[in-house]
């Protein structure tokens, strides 16, 4: 007996061309064991121990998350900032599992491989990490936070993370040290709370931020009538001064620059010697130094993935132009979901939307967007929707393509052949972003919405 048949599915093999209708899946021991169309199948249904009929329904790859947050233990962010409880762990995994992803790398970069394995034993979804353990990023954070640090992410380094299993140096930089989102929606927010009582936006913060750091780089002095106008606006007017406004902008969102952008330097040199993917944070302040890597280290084993080329900090045509020269100087150019497709909270798809159309896109990820990520799936569905894109080549952006940058961790993932792992998912032909069913290394860990009950126990020979 063989464990699961799937049968009438449309399935798209993950390669960004091949579809197969009306076709069969056969899975045991973890594995694919064949593909075939319906007609041509040598296999009877009494041969399964599970058979699900897949009629109207997608059949894919499960997809590889490679751009994260509080997925593991250990310190968040490029901030590293107190650790998310166990709670907010799970949680964040189950959603991306029934969100269709079933490897997820989790970029917050300082903690340490024993933090990851405690998540790996917990829960199905397979759990990568990266590293950012390099002395500049070490400084940055503890510019701005460090509170989640403790006396063994300092042990560590960047590479011996990589010798212990670490699957990437990243995420390089991020928008809580190089004032990006994190510093919108939770640094400014807090420092504001804490001087004066009041609760500010995201948008609030942001505002303020460029007010007075408009490219990201550099400031901008402005008019004490200037600053004021605008802290009316954010009714603060009476209870924050415009040197205090800039004295918090300067300490939070510019003094971290330079230590996080020196962490390019630092990891980009170790990814060209080592050729271990280097996954940077890419938004205005720090495009112009990926790029400078890429000239620098051209002809050595660097592989950079400048992730989120839609960052909210470009305009629509400077996110094409960036992409345009980083592609062309041989990085990959990676697009989240953010909160960008459904959501909209800090961010929206007209970037996606013109870095896709412009054949510019590598692979796509989420990222963490506040914690409200929309999903890489209804990103798919909704460029199909714009006809802007096929939905085998979005596949293709979040399984294949993605499964080929992080080497011996995902080399038997991403596509819907015999003899690779057995990580599918099932879903709605009219809406791809609806996940009936999600696959785990031969093991249905998710149903109808929900976790299944062979989702709470592991069998470890099958790689749990």
């Amino acid at each position: 007996m063989m464990d699961i048949l799937i049968r009438n599915a449309t399935v798209i093999v993950g390669d960004g061309e091949t579809v197969v209708e009306n076709a069969s899946i056969s899975i045991n021991q973890g594995k694919i064991v064949d593909l075939t169309s319906r007609e041509e199948t040598t296999f009877s249904d009494s041969d399964f121990t599970e058979i699900i009929d897949a009629t109207d329904c997608f059949v894919f790859p499960g997809l590889i998350n490679a751009h994260s947050h509080c997925g593991s233990l250990g310190p968040k962010f490029s901030s590293a900032a107190l650790p998310p409880t166990m709670e907010e762990i799970r949680g964040n995994i189950d959603r991306h599992m029934l969100q269709g992803t079933t490897t997820l790398l989790n970029l917050s970069g300082f903690g340490t491989m024993e933090e990851t394995e405690i998540i790996n034993k917990s829960h199905p979804v397979r759990i990568l990490t990266g590293t950012c353990h390099f002395p500049s990023c070490f400084k940055a954070a503890q510019m701005v936070d460090g509170a989640g640090l403790q006396k063994e992410h300092f042990a560590l380094s960047a590479k011996k993370m990589v010798k212990l299993g670490a699957v990437a140096l990243g995420e390089i930089g991020s928008g809580a040290t190089l004032g990006g989102g994190v510093t919108d929606y939770k640094y400014i927010p807090e420092a504001v709370k804490e001087l004066t009582g009041i609760t500010i936006t995201a948008q609030y913060a942001n505002d303020l931020k460029t007010l007075f750091l408009p490219d990201g780089i550099h400031i901008v002095e402005r008019e004490d009538t200037e600053i004021t106008k605008l802290l009316s606006t954010m009714g603060l007017k009476d209870k924050l001064t415009p040197r205090q406004a800039k004295e918090m902008v300067i300490e939070i969102a510019f003094k971290p620059l330079k230590a996080a952008l020196d962490g390019f330097d630092e990891a980009c040199a170790v990814g060209a010697t080592t050729g271990i993917p280097v996954l940077c944070h890419t938004a205005l302040p720090s495009v112009e130094k990926i790029i400078q890597m890429l000239e620098k280290y051209a002809n050595t084993k660097l592989l950079l993935v400048s992730g989120h080329c839609n960052h909210p900090s470009f305009s629509v045509e400077e996110a094409v132009k960036y992409a345009t020269h980083i592609k062309k100087l041989g990085g990959i150019v990676d697009v989240s979901s953010l909160d960008a497709i459904v959501t909209q909270w800090m961010n929206f798809p007209e970037r996606i939307e013109a870095l896709v159309s412009a054949g510019l896109v590598d692979t796509f990820s989420t990222d963490y967007g506040g914690g409200h990520w929309d999903s890489v799936l209804e990103m798919i569905h909704y460029l199909n929707k714009k006809k802007i894109l096929s939905i085998p080549v979005g596949i293709a952006m979040a399984t294949r393509n993605v499964a080929k940058i992080y080497g011996k961790a995902t080399v038997s993932l991403g596509v819907i052949t015999p003899g690779k792992i057995a990580d599918v998912v099932i879903a709605d032909q009219k809406n791809i972003s609806r996940v009936f069913k999600v696959i785990i290394n031969g093991v249905i860990v998710a149903d109808k919405g929900g976790r299944t009950a062979s989702s709470y126990t592991f069998d470890k020979k099958r790689g749990f």
